[in-house]
Parts: structure tokens; C-alpha cells; sequence
């Protein structure tokens, strides 16, 4: 079931990551390509999957992403990562377990 349980986490980051990916500024493309998921990682107590954000080829991403003053023209939002996993927390239970009956089949 752990093996079950971290697809099921993967898929469900992977939402947040396109929905992030999705409402990133863009200028170059560089800050959305930067996303990244990685995992799961740990135990059958203790489970996760991360997005981030940034890295050498996005070195600013934080400060696009905590900018709230910003004028993206080209489209997208500040708290871009936030937003998506905040969007989402409401129905991550629902989401977790769909992912899981889905990986268990």
C-alpha cells in the first residue's frame, strides 16, 4: 500500500504543480519550466511530495512569487504556488482518495 500511496501523492502534486504552472508570470518561460515535483519521500507514517520553484535557472522566482505590487502583462499572478495548493485544500482529501483507488486498481 505505501507504493500505492506515494502515486497517489505524486498525482496530486502534479495538479498543484500544473495549476501553478498555469497562473506563473511569464516573461522569458524560465520561472514556468522551473517547476519541479519530487517524490514521495519518507515512510508509511509520514509521506510527501514537494513543487518548487526556481533554481539557476529561475533565481528570482521567490521574489516574483511574493511580489504583490507586480504588473505581469503577458498574464499570470503573484503567490502562484500558494494559490494552487490553497485552491486545492478544500477537496485534497477527496483528491488523495480518488488518486488512491485509482493506483490500487
Amino acid at each position: 500500500m505505501e507504493e500505492e500511496f506515494g502515486k497517489a501523492l505524486r498525482e496530486v502534486g502534479s495538479i498543484v504543480m500544473k495549476n501553478s504552472k498555469a497562473d506563473t508570470p511569464v516573461d522569458t518561460g524560465a520561472l514556468r519550466a522551473s517547476h519541479r515535483l519530487s517524490g514521495p519521500e519518507g515512510s508509511k507514517t509520514m509521506m510527501s511530495v514537494s513543487v518548487t520553484v526556481g533554481g539557476p535557472s529561475a533565481l528570482y522566482a521567490t521574489y516574483v512569487h511574493e511580489d504583490l505590487n507586480a504588473k505581469h502583462p503577458k498574464g499570470g499572478h503573484a503567490k502562484f504556488l500558494e494559490n494552487a495548493v490553497m485552491s486545492l485544500k478544500p477537496i485534497f482529501p477527496v483528491m488523495l482518495a480518488d488518486a488512491i483507488r485509482k493506483a490500487t486498481k
